[in-house]
């Protein structure tokens, strides 16, 4: 497309059904696309939800491990490249060990569609080290990977969307994409947090993103 802005808002929402059981939506919103050559494109994104469950929640050694998964519903625009498909499903295991005042937290899953020439099955990972120095100044870095192990029959890319699109590339078997990162956060009060990070591409092809940043605030009742 010769590059542009890409601007995503978006809603998630965790609830907790006991005290290790969670009802999760996961990805809910709207997508603004600005390019370069002066098209625009707009759109609401598919809606996804699943559940996760702690394994183990073990608070005097700072450690839970929690598998889970979701269900993306083709409920979103095509003009974003949503609503393709007949869903897709993300199941995943994520977990964190703290060391004090430091969190290490990682999670690996697969992206796989019930429908594979419409989209992509990826495997994706990630990685995250943050250090509470302060309630107001939680720094952190994270690394962010995408490996598409089975291509779609869609659009001919070499690449896929990362975390946002899954575009069905049909030039994309064995790609693998990654952002490196880093940001903070700020425990403003007990119930909300608010957030910084930005992230840039270090693997060729870049694909959808070259760099983003992300703003979030956090609120638990």
């Amino acid at each position: 497309t010769g590059g542009g802005e890409a601007y995503l808002y978006a809603l998630q929402v965790r609830l907790a059904l006991t005290e290790r059981l969670a009802f999760i939506a996961t990805q809910d919103g709207f997508f603004d696309v600005s390019l370069d050559n002066g098209a625009g494109l707009d759109g609401w994104m598919d809606l996804a939800a699943g559940f996760k469950y702690a394994v183990i929640d073990d608070a005097a050694s700072q450690f839970i491990l929690t598998p889970g998964l979701t269900f993306h519903i083709p409920t979103g625009s095509e003009e974003v490249f949503q609503g393709k498909g007949s869903g897709e499903w993300n199941i995943f295991v994520s977990a964190e060990k703290g060391f004090g005042d430091a969190h290490l937290q990682g999670n690996v899953g697969f992206r796989i569609p019930n429908d594979s020439d419409e989209q992509s099955t990826i495997l994706h990972y990630s990685l995250m080290l943050d250090y509470h120095v302060h309630d107001l100044f939680i720094p952190f870095i994270v690394a962010n990977g995408f490996t598409v192990v089975s291509e779609g029959n869609g659009l001919p890319l070499d690449s896929e969307g990362y975390d946002v699109i899954n575009f069905g590339s049909s030039l994309a078997d064995g790609t693998t994409q990654m952002t490196l990162g880093g940001g903070f956060r700020s425990r403003l009060t007990k119930n909300i947090d608010f957030g910084v990070a930005y992230e840039k591409a270090v693997i060729s092809p870049e694909g959808l993103t070259d760099d983003r940043f992300t703003f979030d605030f956090s609120i638990r009742f």
